[in-house]
């Protein structure tokens, strides 16, 4: 049912007889990592961290240009990762 499905998919494992299998939303991204464009160019380090961990587990920030920000997410973010870009 697809009531059985979330609760599967919230769990993020599955027991069959003999094992335990992980799994996850074949829409899920493949990557754990956020660019954000147009940034103001006055914005500091501190606070494009902190709304950035508003909304998940930052590792750090890489700043590419002075309004393009690269934002890591955590590894145990990928599983949030489609509600943190949206």
């Amino acid at each position: 049912t697809e009531e059985a499905k979330e609760r599967a998919l919230a769990a993020r494992v599955i027991t069959v007889p003999g094992s335990q299998l992980d799994i996850s939303r074949v829409d899920v991204p493949q990557t754990t990592i956020m660019r954000i464009s147009n940034i103001n160019v006055k914005t500091e380090n501190r606070t494009a961290y902190n709304i950035c961990k508003s909304v998940g587990t930052v590792r750090r920030l890489v700043w590419r240009a002075s309004c393009i920000v690269d934002v890591h997410f955590e590894t145990s973010e990928s599983m949030n990762m489609v509600k943190i870009l949206s």
